[in-house]
């Protein structure tokens, strides 16, 4: 049986997304968020909550960028670790999400 491999160019450019990604959550830029899945793309949260397909990803999109807990923060994935599934990709890191309180100056870690 032949391990499927991943070129450096690939896995490039999956890091690369990843860094969209959290430039778009960041940026609160519901559009970017959307945009950079497939049809059939899938968004699993760490809580378990998923969404897939155009209309779940838009909603979870709108969530992501606007919601409550979208202000003052800062997304840094470590670790990526990148395997094969199928006939694709996928990608298991840590994240943290840095968080800054304008008014005092106080930042935490979610």
């Amino acid at each position: 049986m032949t391990e499927k491999t991943l070129s450096a160019d690939d896995r490039n450019a999956i890091y690369d997304l990843l860094g969209r990604l959290a430039w778009a959550f960041d940026t609160g830029d519901v559009e970017g968020i959307a945009g950079l899945f497939t049809e059939d793309g899938t968004m699993i949260q760490g809580s378990g909550d998923r969404f897939q397909g155009p209309e779940k990803l838009r909603e979870f999109a709108i969530r992501a960028a606007t919601g409550e807990r979208a202000q003052n923060r800062q997304h840094v994935s470590k670790h990526l670790y990148v395997f094969p599934a199928g006939d694709g990709w996928t990608v298991r890191s840590f994240l943290q999400i840095f968080v800054a309180d304008p008014e005092s100056g106080a930042v935490s870690v979610r």
